[in-house]
C-alpha cells in the first residue's frame, strides 16, 4: 500500500530556493502546454478516425505515429523537452505521464459536457522520480541541491518512516515537491507492506453511525460493544466556530481601508480552515478506533450503515450538515484496507 507524508524542507544551499521557484514556474507552464498538445492530438485522432471508420484502435495509433513520427504520449514529451529545456528529465517524464493520464480520464466527462478541460495554476505540485533523489536521515539531495528535513515535534512519526526507507523496509516511490507561500514541502510517497494479520472471516463488526454517538460498534458474535466519540462535544466546538464566522462576516460589511478584499477576508479564511481541520482530525480518530477495534476482535469484515435517504426532519438534517460522514467512511475504507479488512 502506498501512503503519502507531508514533510517540510529547508533549502541547504544558497541557490536551492531559487532553483525550486524556477522549477515550479517551468512545471506550471509545461503542464498547461501538455494539455494543449493533448487537445490537439485528440482532434487529430478524431480526423484520422473519420477518414478510417473501419480501422481498429491499434491501426489508428499506427496511422497517428506514421503521420507525426511518434505516439500520442511521446508527442507531449517531445514538445515538453523542446520548449522547456531547463526542465530536468526526471520531472518532465513524471509530469508528462501524470498530465496525460488525467487528461484521458477527464475526456469522457468533457465529451458529455459534465466538466471542462483541466488547467493548472502556479504552485501545483512538482513531480519527480524517486531514482533522482538521494536520501539520508537529515534530508535529500535533488539535482545537486540539498534540502534538509524539518520534522519538528514529529507527531506523525515521519522520522520512523524515513528510517525504515533507509533500512529498506519501506520503498521510496515517485513523489512531489509543493511550494506554499514561503514554505517548501516534500509530499513523500512510500510503499509499505500490507498488514494482513490472521482474521476470522466469520466475525463482523457492525458500525452504526448515530446522532448522539458518532459511531457505535458491535460484534455479530461475542457481544463486544464500543461507543466512539461524543456529538455534544463535537457540535459545541463547531457551532462556536460557525458563530464566530457569522459575526465576522457581519462586521466585514462595514470594514474600510485600502488593503483589498483578500486582506480583509484572511481571518475569515483561517476560521474556515480551522473548522475543516477539526472535523478531519476527529474523523481520523474515529476511523482509527474502528479499525483498531476490528483488529482487536480479529474481525475480517466491517459493515457500515448506509445513510442513503437518511434525514427528513430538522434534527437529522442539522446534524448531517455539521458532520462529514462521507469523509469518515472514506477513512474507514482505506485504513481497513491497509489492515486487510473488508468494508461493506
Amino acid at each position: 500500500m502506498i501512503i503519502t507524508r507531508k514533510i517540510e524542507l529547508s533549502p541547504g544551499f544558497l541557490g536551492s530556493w531559487e532553483f525550486i521557484q524556477n522549477l515550479n514556474y517551468q512545471v506550471w507552464k509545461a503542464a498547461n502546454r501538455i494539455v494543449t498538445e493533448q487537445h490537439f492530438n485528440s482532434r487529430a485522432m478524431q480526423k484520422i478516425r473519420a477518414a478510417n471508420p473501419d480501422a481498429s484502435k491499434d491501426k489508428l495509433q499506427e496511422l497517428f505515429s506514421a503521420f507525426f513520427g511518434c505516439s500520442v504520449k511521446n508527442t507531449t514529451y517531445r514538445t515538453t523537452r523542446e520548449e522547456f529545456p531547463e526542465l530536468p528529465s526526471t520531472v518532465a517524464t513524471t509530469l508528462n505521464a501524470e498530465i496525460t493520464s488525467l487528461y484521458g480520464k477527464d475526456m469522457p466527462e468533457v465529451a458529455r459536457g459534465q466538466r471542462s478541460i483541466r488547467s493548472y495554476r502556479l504552485g501545483m505540485p512538482i513531480p519527480f522520480q524517486a531514482s533522482a533523489v538521494k536520501m539520508d536521515a537529515a534530508g535529500i539531495v535533488f539535482m545537486k541541491h540539498r534540502f534538509d528535513f524539518r520534522l519538528g515535534r514529529d507527531r506523525s512519526g515521519n522520522r520512523i518512516i524515513i528510517e525504515r526507507i533507509l533500512s529498506g523496509e519501506y520503498k521510496f516511490c515517485d513523489s512531489r515537491f509543493q511550494l506554499k507561500g514561503k514554505k517548501l514541502f516534500l509530499l513523500l510517497a512510500v510503499r509499505i507492506p500490507d498488514e494482513k494479520p490472521p482474521l476470522n472471516p466469520e466475525k463482523i463488526v457492525g458500525v452504526d453511525l448515530g446522532i448522539k454517538v458518532p459511531a457505535y460498534l458491535g460484534m455479530n458474535e461475542g457481544g463486544a460493544r464500543l461507543a466512539i466519540g461524543s456529538a455534544d462535544d463535537f457540535l459545541a466546538v463547531r457551532l462556536r466556530i460557525q458563530a464566530q464566522r457569522r459575526e465576522l462576516q457581519k462586521n466585514l460589511k462595514f470594514t474600510q481601508g485600502g488593503k483589498g478584499r483578500k486582506k480583509k477576508l484572511t481571518r475569515l479564511d483561517k476560521l474556515g480552515q480551522r473548522e475543516r481541520n477539526m472535523v478531519r482530525t476527529i474523523n481520523h480518530r474515529i476511523s482509527a478506533d474502528i479499525v483498531r477495534f476490528a483488529l482487536h476482535q480479529n474481525a475480517a469484515t466491517i459493515h457500515i450503515e448506509d445513510l442513503a435517504g437518511f434525514g427528513g426532519d430538522a434534527k437529522k438534517d442539522f446534524f448531517l450538515r455539521n458532520w462529514s460522514y462521507f469523509e469518515l467512511q472514506e477513512m474507514i475504507w482505506y485504513k481497513a484496507g491497509r489492515a486487510g479488512i473488508q468494508v461493506r
